[in-house]
């Protein structure tokens, strides 16, 4: 019952990443694109600037790596081997899809004055795709964890908020447009979704991801 869930849930997603592929292709900058620019445009200034380099840093897949692997090891440490292959398995799947529609799609970087430097595809945003992909399998498997964890509230709402800061601040520092870090999104929670219902990660004694 759990696998089919991921199997809607993912498949939905794809559908809405699809979709806006679809209307990309077909006009470039989207209403929606040139009206976010406008709002960003608006809010411009030194001290937000700053904390939005902060918040993109949580997106570099550098970053992302050093969790990934600090936290496989966590997990083969306390006999946790299916969360670490499943991490290990969402993080090579969204590099890779995330590469593969970038050189499908080869969308040219907003026409604004970028305060970050960028290079390659704008579609989809590689930086809000780690993001969703790492923290939000993390926040899977921590809201979904039985044992006692110290702050478990405060970890579950920096996870869920992360994502969140990383694509506001792709598209507010000119590297991304709107539907880049959307279409980003839907396209790693079809990663995990598709991930989770592999029938190789299926647990007997659980319906759910559990830490």
């Amino acid at each position: 019952m759990i696998s089919a869930t991921f199997l809607i849930i993912g498949s939905s997603s794809l559908i809405l990443f699809a979709t806006i592929g679809f209307f990309i292709l077909h006009d470039n900058i989207t209403w929606l694109d040139q009206w976010w620019m406008d709002v960003m445009e608006t809010i411009q200034f030194s001290p937000l600037q700053w904390l939005m380099r902060l918040f993109t840093i949580f997106g570099d897949i550098l970053f992302l790596s050093f969790i990934v692997f600090g936290t496989m090891i966590y997990f083969v440490k306390f006999n946790k081997k299916r969360n670490a292959i499943i991490l290990g398995t969402i993080y090579t799947g969204y590099i890779i899809v995330n590469q593969l529609f970038k050189r499908i799609i080869e969308r040219e970087r907003p026409p604004v004055e970028r305060i970050v430097e960028v290079t390659g595809s704008s579609f989809p945003s590689g930086h809000t795709m780690g993001a969703v992909a790492i923290y939000g399998i993390l926040l899977l498997f921590v809201f979904y964890s039985k044992k006692q964890m110290p702050y478990k509230k405060q970890l579950t709402m920096t996870l869920a908020a992360l994502p969140f800061a990383v694509a506001f601040s792709r598209t507010y520092l000119g590297a991304h447009f709107a539907t880049d870090v959307l279409a980003a999104a839907f396209l790693s929670i079809t990663v995990i979704c598709y991930t989770l219902a592999l029938p190789i990660f299926k647990n007997k004694n659980q319906s759910s991801p559990k830490s």
